[in-house]
């Protein structure tokens, strides 16, 4: 039991901590919320390029609802790029 409590003392907020990070959602899971919660058509990520041989750059264009919104970013992955656009995408919907 001695053990089990020290364990728990050690390790008790690194595992609160885990579960805190765990409720953090990416930008393009909250544009989608968002826009089903306001009843509009899901984003569409789109590959416009790639640069580069072997340190590639992406370029992703976010567009929403027929182009009411289009958004471009670039990452080093293309999971990286739809984020970036994703955040784009959620900073114009406050604009509008």
């Amino acid at each position: 039991m001695a053990a089990k409590n020290v364990i728990i003392k050690i390790f008790d907020s690194r595992i609160q901590a885990m579960d805190v990070k765990s409720e953090h959602k990416d930008h393009k899971s909250i544009l989608q919320e968002k826009l089903q919660g306001v009843k509009r058509g899901l984003p569409v990520y789109s590959l416009i390029s790639s640069v580069g041989n072997h340190n590639k750059t992406f370029v992703v264009e976010c567009s929403i609802k027929s182009g009411e919104i289009v958004t471009q970013a670039s990452g080093k992955t293309l999971r990286v790029a739809e984020q970036k656009a994703a955040s784009k995408a959620l900073k114009a919907m406050q604009n509008d």
